[in-house]
């Protein structure tokens, strides 16, 4: 299985509920570019899962776009913020599809890319962050980091 894990792009410091955040123009802009760098990777990813906040929507669909909208975007309530990161990893492998975008926030994403890679603390993600995982079983330790990128 083959997973990208990306962090949103940057958001607004301020909404209504956090869930309401969207993107700053730097956000989707930084968003566009790492997107770009994701198709460089990947033809064409079987499903982009997408936590159910604004900014990880917004995200989530510059991504589709970068993939000429052949990709279908799922909202999963498992991704948000603060929600547990092994019962998301679990969710993500109990899938059939092969090829992963997951779109989502920290601390989850970091928390699930140092769980899957057996890292420790060591990595963060940033926003308009990726990292790309290989990790035929997806559980503690079994993933392979191969590459991310920064913005």
């Amino acid at each position: 299985m083959k997973l990208f894990f990306m962090r949103h792009g940057e958001a607004e410091d301020y909404a209504q509920t956090d869930a309401e955040r969207t993107l700053t123009k730097r956000g989707k802009e930084n968003s566009q570019r790492i997107a770009k760098a994701i198709v460089a990777r990947v033809s064409c990813p079987n499903i982009i899962l997408a936590s159910p906040y604004r900014r990880a929507q917004q995200t989530a669909e510059i991504v589709q776009a970068a993939f000429s909208n052949a990709v279908t975007i799922e909202t999963c309530d498992l991704i948000t913020p603060d929600d547990d990161p092994m019962k998301a990893i679990r969710y993500i492998g109990s899938r059939e599809e092969q090829s992963i975008i997951v779109v989502t926030h920290n601390p989850i994403v970091t928390s699930m890319v140092n769980l899957l890679c057996s890292t420790g603390s060591g990595f963060h993600m940033g926003t308009s962050s990726v990292a790309e995982v290989q990790a035929d079983i997806p559980d503690i330790g079994c993933g392979e980091l191969l590459w991310q990128q920064h913005i």
